[in-house]
């Protein structure tokens, strides 16, 4: 048959590199269902690794002779970190190959947890934790994967197992991570350091290559998300569920108490890797109530809005009863429950408000606006954590906790 041709009337040739891509992009699509699987066990790998050090990671600082106000500031460097290296690693997963991203987060945490492993230098521990917030690209990466790997219908449900497989690494994890710090201190990130070699190896040997991305399309990703930014701010019923769903986010952050370092420690007398052990058993209470309570107490309160009212009252009750106990027991099987299952209802009732509020044609946009606000709360809020904690001392943290959340009760439900 005759070569196709321009509208001018000249012949035009086959484009090689287009062929090539399309080649590259059926193989990739005949690989999907095993490179799935792929990806979701490196996930949970990468997460159980980082479970093992993170609920123990104040206590490293807290050795080195950090307080708690260096330790907001070092949070927030680490939140910092997060925002250049999600702006640069994004963009260059997009222009590159998300794999070869992939393996520059694992390396960089390699040499992260192993510095936290093998060292009490204030610096050095601030260094670690610069490298893995700029690297540390994992779940954004591997959600991109899945998104590339599974047709429409089939996306919710790999999202799904993503939520699902977090949640049990951070049960398992910490648990482990607290039996290995009672066995010594450096064993958790030495351990998380060997988790991520493993998952780097198998990468290399079972992660194929995505196919190349367009140029153009990778660019107009880079600017979206300053350019839905300013679009949504425009809208202000947009502007208004967006600043709720922020403020919200901005509080459970503010009044976390790790911000307090050795606050278990000090307030209820267990020993440092007794923190791993809290960690697991609010995972578990948090895996049991997004998995059976969060859909039936919204539809009992009347939709997510009460919901979400309910949740800041409940979870400044918590804290409350968290003032109040006299041991750890008492907290556990009291507070630490109630502060759960309010923080699950409380984020999903929250993150369901800001996309039914929006078009569907712009949810996208919007969440990718939230992520950028969200990311910049991050650099604020361990910073007035750490300054209401230092004010109200560590007996009068839950009481402050309970009037934070109080007041954000109060100005969510404000018309």
């Amino acid at each position: 048959p005759p070569p196709p041709r321009r509208a001018n009337g000249t012949a035009t040739m086959p484009d090689a590199s287009a062929a090539e891509a399309g080649t590259q992009q059926r193989a990739w699509s005949k690989l999907r269902p095993t490179t799935r699987v792929v990806v979701l066990g490196l996930y949970f790998l990468d997460l159980l690794a980082v479970a093992l050090v993170v609920p123990l990671l104040q206590t490293y600082f807290h050795a080195a002779g950090v307080d708690s106000a260096r330790m907001s500031l070092i949070s927030s460097l680490y939140s910092g970190a997060q925002i250049v290296g999600g702006l640069v690693m994004g963009s260059l997963a997009d222009s590159i190959s998300r794999r070869t991203v992939l393996l520059v987060s694992f390396l960089g945490s390699i040499v992260s947890y192993a510095m936290v492993g093998l060292t009490s230098s204030v610096r050095l521990l601030l260094a670690s934790r610069v490298l893995v917030g700029l690297v540390k690209q994992t779940g954004t990466i591997s959600e991109g994967l899945l998104t590339e790997l599974s047709p429409g219908e089939e996306l919710a449900a790999q999202l799904s197992r993503m939520g699902s497989l977090a949640t049990v690494a951070f049960i398992v994890g910490p648990s482990v991570g607290a039996v290995l710090y009672k066995t010594s201190p450096a064993l958790p990130a030495l351990a998380a350091a060997a988790v991520f070699v493993v998952n780097m190896a198998l990468a290399v040997a079972l992660l194929p290559a995505s196919p190349p991305r367009p140029r153009a399309a990778s660019a107009a990703r880079g600017r979206s998300a300053w350019g839905d930014l300013r679009e949504v701010v425009s809208s202000p019923a947009l502007w208004r569920q967006l600043a709720v769903s922020a403020t919200v986010g901005f509080l459970m952050r503010a009044l976390s108490s790790s911000h307090v370092l050795g606050y278990y420690e000090e307030r209820f007398g267990v020993e440092s890797y007794q923190r791993g052990f809290i960690a697991s058993a609010a995972g578990a209470v948090a895996f049991v109530a997004q998995t059976f309570l969060v859909g039936p107490s919204v539809q009992w309160l009347g939709g997510e809005a009460p919901a979400l009212r309910a949740g800041l009252a409940l979870t400044a009750a918590s804290a409350v009863v968290e003032a109040a106990s006299p041991n750890v027991w008492a907290y556990l099987v009291l507070a630490m429950p109630l502060a759960t299952v309010a923080s699950s209802v409380i984020g999903a009732s929250s993150r369901a408000l800001l996309t039914k509020s929006t078009p569907k044609s712009h949810v996208g946009k919007v969440l990718g606006a939230y992520g950028v606000i969200s990311a910049a709360l991050g650099l604020a809020s361990p910073i007035a954590g750490a300054a209401l904690f230092g004010w109200s001392g560590v007996g009068g943290v839950g009481w402050a906790k309970a009037a934070g959340y109080a007041a954000g009760a109060g100005v969510v439900a404000a018309p």
